[in-house]
Parts: structure tokens; C-alpha cells; sequence
């Protein structure tokens, strides 16, 4: 997904995916972006379905610096690192609650882009 940003917008969007365990299915999202003080802040909540209808609930954010010199910051999205926590799930998924996940993404297009996440369990 493409973001342009203004003081404060929101995003929503659906996305297809498939993990490294074979797992696929779908991830629907919607959060906000707000640009302030040359950082691009993002918070998204996120819901994963797999094919064996099992879901997780996830907050992504992210905090970005960006020029704000530049006429073309609003278009900057080809890549973003964050977090992303685990807040709820079901059946698999359920032994994620609390696990907080490092992600890196980069975009291609409007519909392509590829992820990696490395979690740490939470701490006993």
C-alpha cells in the first residue's frame, strides 16, 4: 500500500500473505499516519487470517524520518522498519500473545512487498 501524508490521515487496507511456515491467508488493517516534526509516525491495528481460520491481532508502529524539504517525502515508502505486537489470537496463534516483533518491509508496487519480523517472547 502507497500512503500519502498529510498533518494526519488514515489507512486501511487488505493484504494477501503467506509465511515461511506455508501458512496463507489474509491481513486486514487500519490505523493512522501523522507527520510531525520531519517524523512519519505510523500505528495500525491489524487482524491475520490463515487458511485454517486462525487469527491474530496485531499493533504495528513505526516512526520514520523523512524530508521535509522535499516535494517528494509524502511518496516516501519504499521501505519501513517498526514493531509489531501480538495482542490477541486463536488457535496457532494464541501462543504469540505478548510477543513483541522487530519488521522490516520493503514495497514494490501497490500490491507487492516483502516482510520479515524477528520476535522475542515475553519477558517471564
Amino acid at each position: 500500500p502507497r500512503y500519502t501524508l498529510s498533518s494526519s490521515s488514515a489507512a486501511s487496507d487488505v493484504y494477501k500473505r503467506q509465511d515461511s511456515k506455508g501458512q496463507y491467508g489474509l491481513v486486514f488493517c487500519h490505523g493512522n499516519i501523522v507527520s510531525e516534526n520531519g517524523t512519519k509516525k505510523l500505528q495500525s491495528f491489524c487482524e491475520y487470517k490463515d487458511r485454517d481460520n486462525d487469527k491474530a491481532w496485531t499493533v504495528l508502529t513505526s516512526n520514520k524520518q523523512i524530508d521535509l524539504d522535499s516535494k517528494m517525502y509524502q511518496f516516501d515508502t519504499t521501505a519501513e522498519i517498526g514493531k509489531n505486537i501480538y495482542l490477541n489470537g486463536s488457535g496457532k496463534y494464541k501462543s504469540l500473545i505478548g510477543y513483541e516483533c522487530t519488521f522490516a518491509v520493503k514495497y514494490y508496487d501497490e500490491e507487492y512487498n516483502f516482510l520479515v519480523q524477528k520476535c522475542k517472547p515475553p519477558s517471564q
